[in-house]
């Protein structure tokens, strides 16, 4: 058995037996199942160097674009938002209306480690990791440089001409604060006063539990506040794991009571999901075990805020998911998952970077445009747009539940038809060839899409079935009585024809910082 197969098998034996992770699943009170899927929950990573997306996605992630506080803020006094002006007008030509702005990265000019070359982003100025010299371990001190840079971000933001540039609907506070080396080496106190100080001038309200200080623009020393009223804040991110779940568990145990504490400067949780192990390969059934760890961490004052999983995807393609229909089945899986868990958001990392790749440029990857710029979309591209087409604007009235290795998900359409998304964790796929086995599917069902948008008649009453999903169609009556097949708009269909072959298996240098 090749390595890449035998690690997979320990892969997924190593996250939990597949009937405690349907338990997790059925156990799991779901808001899910209560209304439709929005194209926001389908998120994306994407560098304005490399073609927009040919695949649909909701909400757009600025996350690796070189919009941090160190570059938007590069010396006291000083704002630079060109790069930001430029990702808001390109989302505007795209009609992407939905952007969340991530903060973080200390300028170099008022950072307390101005020489720690072991943080994030060294390549731009060194101490981006660590907390600004007017903040104190305890949360006190003025903190004016992180209130100036917010208070000039969003006045610049709510002046930009809505017909030109999209607004940033959501700013999520840090980037994986939880690495305590590389992106955050201040205090629980100090990152809760950074949150409070931003939410104030963002939103108008709250208090400022270190100093006592009421949300004022005479106290912030700004000349306004309450700039974006109608934004959401998501708080600073974890990744899905220990110790890192721990210490936001901290962060939220800790100040979460405190009048009002973090819980009260935060509208949403954000956790990055990533679901490899050591070695090959990633499954996104472990998602289901990411979840029940956040749930577990989180106090009271925390439980009731929505989570978004801001970052995930199934890593470094070249090491974690090499198979090209093993990323199909993850993509499709890890949606499907993903909402029936709870997640109300997903933004897969990333379009064209190395971790989670969508898209080759030409010459690599064995990927050849002949000169036109477009570059390759990978099969998994179109099982990502196939898969929103299953779900967005239908609502998950069945939580995916699996019975041995068969998992299963019911969908209901506006129109009251249902469809039932359907795959066997048993099976797995390696170069081109995929293990399937027999299903015998409820009654109502005459067809069946796979993920490369091509449909099946349905015969007898069993269909083979595998690690890649595929979505099951009911049918109904019309009022002339001829049968009509319950499948709606397919935005997958668009980009079929850019799917590139099978990419190469030649290496790349690759980290996760690579685009």
């Amino acid at each position: 058995m090749p390595d890449c197969m035998a690690s997979r098998t320990e892969s997924r034996l190593a996250i939990a037996p597949i009937g405690a992770l349907a338990i997790l699943l059925m156990a799991t009170p779901l808001a899910s199942t209560q209304s439709a899927v929005p194209a926001q929950y389908f998120g994306m990573h994407y560098v304005k160097s490399q073609p927009w997306p040919t695949i649909p996605f909701g909400s757009l992630r600025l996350r690796d674009t070189d919009t941090r506080w160190q570059q938007m803020n590069p010396a006291r006094g000083v704002y630079d938002f060109s790069t930001l002006d430029a990702y808001l007008a390109l989302a505007h030509v795209h009609g992407m209306s939905d952007v969340v702005l991530v903060l973080g990265g200390t300028p170099n000019w008022v950072s307390s480690g101005p020489a720690n070359a072991v943080c994030d982003y060294t390549s731009v100025a060194p101490g981006s990791c660590a907390p600004p010299t007017d903040l104190n371990s305890d949360g006190t001190g003025t903190d004016q440089a992180w209130r100036s840079f917010i208070y000039q971000l969003a006045a610049h933001v709510a002046e930009l001409n809505r017909s030109i540039y999209s607004p940033v609907a959501t700013y999520e506070m840090w980037n994986e604060f939880t690495r305590n080396t590389e992106s955050w080496t201040g205090s629980q106190a100090e990152m809760v006063r950074l949150v409070q100080d931003a939410y104030c001038i963002l939103k108008g309200a709250g208090t400022i539990t270190a100093t006592g200080e009421s949300c004022t623009a005479q106290t912030f020393h700004v000349p306004a506040i309450n700039l974006a009223p109608h934004a959401l804040v998501v708080g600073p991110s974890a990744q899905a794991s220990s110790p890192d779940l721990d210490t936001l568990g901290a962060f939220f145990s800790t100040f979460g009571a405190i009048s009002p504490g973090a819980t009260g400067a935060i509208d949403i949780i954000a956790t990055h999901n990533y679901t490899y192990g050591s070695g090959c390969c990633a499954a996104a059934e472990a998602l289901a075990a990411q979840w029940s760890a956040l749930r577990r961490v989180l106090p009271a004052t925390a439980a009731g805020l929505p989570v978004w999983s801001t970052e995930g995807s199934w890593g470094d393609t070249a090491t974690k998911e090499p198979d090209l229909d093993m990323q199909s089945a993850y993509v499709a899986r890890a949606y499907l998952l993903g909402w029936s868990i709870g997640f109300q958001r997903m933004y897969w990392y990333a379009w064209g970077n190395s971790w989670g790749r969508l898209w080759s440029q030409s010459g690599v990857n064995g990927c050849s445009d002949q000169g036109s710029g477009a570059g390759c979309t990978s099969p998994a591209a179109q099982a990502y747009a196939e898969v929103y087409s299953w779900m967005v604007g239908n609502t998950l009235t069945r939580p995916c539940s699996a019975t041995g290795s068969v998992y299963s998900c019911q969908f209901t359409r506006p129109n009251g038809t249902r469809t039932l998304a359907v795959w066997d964790t048993s099976m797995s796929c390696l170069g081109g060839f995929c293990a399937r086995s027999s299903y015998n599917f409820p009654p109502g069902y005459s067809s069946y899409v796979d993920l490369a948008n091509v449909r099946h008649n349905l015969r007898g009453r069993s269909v083979w079935i595998g690690a890649k999903p595929v979505l099951l169609l009911s049918s109904t009556l019309t009022s002339s009585g001829s049968l009509r097949h319950a499948i709606g708009k397919r935005p997958g269909a668009a980009i079929s024809a850019s799917v590139s072959q099978p990419l190469s298996r030649k290496s790349e240098n690759r980290s996760r910082l690579r685009w």
